[in-house]
């Protein structure tokens, strides 16, 4: 069955599984969902800014701040609360999903390894590696991120068309 085939390329070797019995059907990686974290890209396509979002048709060509300026992946390990499930529940099913928000990570403004304060529905970045995450960038290349990351740079490292201008991060 596809959702317990999940590839090896979306579980984080370095990620603790939830307590959760379905835990091993888990990713750790969600997509970009831009910096409308405010709300929804599972359920509108308005103002959205990321790459993911409800019935996006994004495509390369429409990553006009480039593809190595732009999220695709983040950490967002399976253990970490996701949508209406609570932390090591084990959510972020790889193709089922307990609710249409799981599977996306937007900007937030505390650092990219810290977690909002608790709260519902976090959608950060969060890994179990010290001092950052894991990231794949639109043009497919892997970088570690930093959790001292400039704040401005990492915000504009989720909009695909956000006009910015980043040097090196």
């Amino acid at each position: 069955m596809a959702a317990a085939s999940i590839p090896k390329c979306f579980v984080c070797p370095s990620a603790r599984r939830a307590v959760n019995a379905q835990a091993a059907v888990q990713k750790d990686y969600a997509i970009n969902g831009g910096t409308n974290s405010t709300c929804c890209p599972e359920r509108t396509q308005a103002g959205q800014d990321g790459v993911g979002y409800v019935n996006s048709r994004t495509r390369l060509t429409d990553i006009k701040d480039g593809d190595s300026q732009t999220f695709l992946f983040l950490e967002q390990v399976n253990w970490t609360n996701h949508s209406w499930l609570p932390t090591d529940y084990g959510s972020n099913p790889f193709i089922f999903v307990h609710h249409a928000s799981e599977g996306y990570v937007c900007y937030d403004n505390t650092a990219p390894n810290i977690p909002a304060p608790p709260a519902f529905n976090i959608r950060a970045p969060v890994s179990d590696h010290p001092n950052g995450v894991n990231v794949v960038r639109a043009d497919g290349s892997v970088l570690f991120l930093s959790d001292s990351i400039n704040m401005t740079t990492y915000r504009a490292l989720y909009t695909r068309n956000g006009g910015e201008v980043l040097g090196n991060y």
